[in-house]
């Protein structure tokens, strides 16, 4: 009864099935101009409240936070982070490097200039530093790095200049302000988490190998992990990565333990 399970559809509906149909309804919704401008609008918007919410927690300024659902630490997870409406830290952090490209594209379009244009650059990697997500700030920083060799635009070379000096900026300055709790030093020099993940990734690409077919059921996979992780010990097992996931637990097992029951 494995496949009918609630949060395996639900994992299937978030992973492939929402996005798969947003996708190509897309193709559908946006079809003039006036529409993808109007998306674009929208876009910039989200963007602007993200940014701002992110801020108002840098700064310890949590009257300004809303919903105020966002402060509640016994709903979702990384309480002590700008985690936005997504209540988690790498969800704010992913879309918010999302609509900062959508931001860049339309600074080399001119939709977006002047002071407002210098309001997102400035903004924007403040709102990054305030997620206190190292994999969030490493997918910033190749975004902001590797942009300018795949576009030929000046302003887009210009863009990533200022929000690089920017990103630089504002973390050194946060940095120098921080020390009264230092969360964002200790943040980087915590190492259990890099250790742990490195340890899940080597784990899980030693189950796909293992199984590179049939691969894992869900009723193995956690005890599995638990036999090859032995220095840590936590209460659930997760990969953190969508492709190890996919990997070691790939649709043919899912078919053949539907079949088998």
């Amino acid at each position: 009864m494995e496949p009918y399970a609630p949060e395996n559809w639900s994992l299937f509906a978030a992973k492939w099935l929402v996005p798969f149909v947003l996708y190509h309804l897309s193709s559908v919704v946006f079809t003039d101009p006036i529409a993808i401008r109007r998306f674009e609008v929208f876009a910039l918007i989200v963007l602007g409240y993200l940014t701002l919410t992110a801020i108002f927690f840098l700064v310890d300024a949590r009257s300004l936070i809303f919903p105020r659902y966002i402060l509640d630490e016994n709903i979702g997870i990384h309480a002590d982070r700008a985690r936005g409406p997504f209540l988690q830290a790498v969800a704010n952090g992913v879309t918010l490097n999302l609509l900062g490209l959508i931001a860049v594209d339309s600074f080399r379009r001119r939709r977006l200039h002047g002071p407002l244009a210098f309001l997102f650059m400035f903004g924007l990697p403040l709102a990054i530093v305030a997620t206190r997500t190292r994999a969030v700030w490493a997918s910033f920083a190749a975004s902001v790095l590797i942009l300018p060799f795949f576009s030929a635009n000046a302003r887009v070379k210009r863009a990533s200049i200022c929000i690089v000096a920017f990103s630089a900026v504002g973390a050194s300055s946060y940095l120098l302000m921080d020390t009264g709790n230092a969360s964002l030093s200790e943040r980087l020099q915590e190492r259990g988490p890099v250790e742990f993940r490195m340890g899940m990734y080597i784990a899980g690409w030693q189950m796909f190998q293992d199984k590179p077919i049939a691969g894992w059921s869900a009723n193995e996979i956690q005890p599995e992990l638990a036999r090859r992780i032995t220095d840590f010990h936590p209460p659930f097992f997760l990969f953190h990565n969508t492709y190890l996931e996919i990997a070691a637990a790939p649709s043919l097992r899912r078919i053949w333990d539907r079949g088998a029951s």
